[in-house]
This record gives structure tokens, C-alpha cells and sequence, in this order.
């Protein structure tokens, strides 16, 4: 996914632009579903980092709803992310959360939010 700046655009418009490069990513999502997640997402006005990759992400396995088939590649991607950026200073917490996430899909546990400040 591109994380274009899109602070200039209307909501609507950058509803569409990210619901866009959610489906163009994972064909498996619906348009509706890819609106509902990219509604959860500010906007962007900086450059891409980990806590926006983070929050794309774990917004489509939220709106995915453990629906187990659909979510394996959005959180093996989740894991990939974990694993490119595994210096970063917060780590720890994502990789907590990403935990989490797993067992939210797999175990029916509550769906982690999480704070990173």
C-alpha cells in the first residue's frame, strides 16, 4: 500500500483513495469493507511510518471481524512488518499488540486498542 499524503482531500475522496489501495493489496475485501477501515484511518500528512502501517493494518483484521480465511494474510503482513522493523524503540508494544491480534482472531478474545504514546 502507497500511504499517500492525502491531507488536501475531502473525506469522502480520501475515503475512496485508501479504500482503494486497501482493495488493490487484498482483492478479498469488499469496497464496502475497505471504506468502513479507511473511515478509521486519519489523515496523512507525513512520511510513511510503523505506527501507520500498524494502524492500516490492524484496522482490516478489526473490520475483518475473525473471519480467520481473510485475515491470515493481512496478519502475516502484520508479522512481516514486525520483523522489518524489529529496532525500532517501541517494538516491544507492537509486537505485544500483534500478539494480541492472534488471539483475537484465532481464540474469540476482545480485539486490542492500542495507545503507543
Amino acid at each position: 500500500m502507497r500511504y499517500e499524503y492525502n491531507g488536501n482531500l475531502t473525506e469522502e475522496d480520501r475515503i475512496k483513495k485508501v479504500s482503494g489501495e486497501i482493495v488493490d493489496k487484498y482483492p478479498n475485501i469488499t469496497k464496502e469493507e475497505a471504506e468502513n477501515i479507511a473511515m478509521l484511518e486519519g489523515r496523512i500528512s507525513t512520511k510513511k511510518d510503523l505506527e501507520m502501517q500498524f494502524n492500516r493494518l490492524s484496522n482490516i483484521i478489526l473490520i475483518l471481524d475473525k473471519d480467520i480465511l481473510r485475515s491470515r494474510e493481512v496478519y502475516n503482513d502484520l508479522i512481516e512488518l514486525i520483523r522489518e522493523n524489529k529496532k525500532d524503540e517501541k517494538i516491544e508494544k507492537y509486537y505485544d499488540i500483534t500478539m494480541q491480534i492472534g488471539r483475537f482472531i484465532l481464540d474469540n478474545k476482545e480485539f486490542p486498542f492500542a495507545d503507543f504514546e
